[in-house]
């Protein structure tokens, strides 16, 4: 199995998010950021669909991007500063230029997060939010090409 392009998923989920991210003011105001979202909303593929906690918590505008709804979830109990520092790593928003080999996509549905195979290091470091179906998920794919297996936490 060959990974999925994760720039074309990359610039597949930016463009659904064109409005959330064209607009200067998403950055700077909470209410701004919040109104936008509930605005695409209806527009949105399943997966992405905002929570009811996303449309009330005011949080960076990166965790819209996730096509997790639980980490989305998790994700809004951290601060800002936190969840940019998770979300750029894995190089789901702009700011990213390289690939990073944080993550791999397998599969032809990049908004799938079943297909999302993590880093050790990743999983190392940010096992704590993410919990252990990250890891059972990544041991999937780590199986399927015949890598060794990461212990559960």
């Amino acid at each position: 199995m060959v990974p999925f392009d994760r720039a074309k998923a990359r610039t597949e989920i930016m463009e659904i998010f064109r409005p959330l991210i064209s607009d200067p003011s998403v950055s700077t105001s909470s209410d701004r950021h919040l109104a936008v979202l509930r605005s695409l909303s209806d527009k949105l593929p399943g997966v992405l669909k905002p929570s009811k906690a996303q449309l009330e918590t005011p949080h960076y505008y990166g965790i819209d991007l996730l096509p997790s709804p639980s980490l989305r979830d998790r994700l809004l109990t951290v601060t800002s500063d936190v969840a940019q520092s998770f979300i750029n790593e894995i190089g789901i928003t702009a700011s990213e230029t390289e690939d990073s080999g944080q993550l791999i996509i397998w599969g032809e549905d990049a908004l799938n997060e079943m297909s999302w195979e993590l880093s050790q290091s990743t999983l190392e470091r940010w096992g704590w939010l993410l919990g252990g179906e990250w890891v059972a998920r990544t041991n999937f794919w780590r199986r399927q090409r015949g890598a060794a297996l990461l212990p559960d936490w």
